[in-house]
């Protein structure tokens, strides 16, 4: 049994009523960067990203009363990686006892292409909706800086007459003294 747990792609895991792991797979083991030893003294909690622990207690919490949920979180790596996962779980007895089994699946790929899609639409949004060149082009940075994160961006061209480069228009959070 453990052979057909371990050729399960993502994450497999079966946890107690009190959140530890009773039996996991591989690939949960080669993700997060602990032994198995030390799988046995993890909660599950203790693997979720701080921001997203209410919601995973929550969920986990559903499995228990409702018989089955779903979850997207954040996990942590042992050495701080940072990965979505799609987690889904349904309540099993054992021993009188309720268990949640589930697996878990990466999607950060997907997240990635919906990040990637929503940028593409509100860039032709702006471009669509806007007139002036100037404009378009600062509402075309503030989008593409705050999908990222950034607090400044800058878009520069060259003068073809003085062949130098030039700063057509800078964008920067409204918090920012620039």
């Amino acid at each position: 049994s453990q052979a057909l747990i371990n050729s399960l792609p993502g994450f497999f895991y079966l946890i107690d009523p009190d959140g530890g792991f009773v039996r996991w797979n591989r690939n949960l083991e080669e993700f997060y960067g602990y032994s198995a030893e030390e799988f046995t003294r993890l909660k599950v909690l203790d693997l979720v990203a701080d921001k997203d622990k209410e919601r995973a207690m929550i969920r986990m919490q559903e499995v228990l009363t409702k018989g089955q949920s779903s979850a997207e979180v954040e996990v942590i790596s042992r050495e701080g990686k940072t990965v979505p996962f799609l987690f889904t779980g349904v309540r099993i007895d054992i021993d009188n006892k309720p268990y949640l089994i589930g697996i878990g699946i990466d999607i950060s790929k997907r997240k990635e292409t919906e990040r990637h899609l929503h940028i593409q639409y509100s860039i032709n949004k702006i471009m669509a909706e806007s007139a002036d060149v100037n404009e378009t082009l600062l509402k075309i940075l503030q989008v593409i800086c705050e999908y990222n994160g950034w607090g400044i961006g800058e878009i520069w061209s060259i003068d073809r007459e003085t062949d130098t480069l030039r700063l057509n228009t800078i964008w920067h959070k409204p918090s920012w003294d620039v």
